[in-house]
């Protein structure tokens, strides 16, 4: 899925647990300057550009 964090999925594979950084596609709630925009209900599915 496009919204899986990549990092903490291959790091739980490696290490053979479930591993978290607490980084999220969202980002930090109240931080507006973390995070990404919201992702486009239909194809191409990608978030708008800045």
């Amino acid at each position: 899925m496009l919204l899986d964090d990549v990092i903490d999925i291959t790091l739980g594979a490696l290490v053979g647990s479930p591993v978290g950084d607490n980084v999220s596609y969202e980002g930090t709630p109240g931080n507006p300057a973390q995070g990404h925009k919201p992702l486009q209900p239909s194809f191409p599915y990608l978030a708008l550009p800045n």
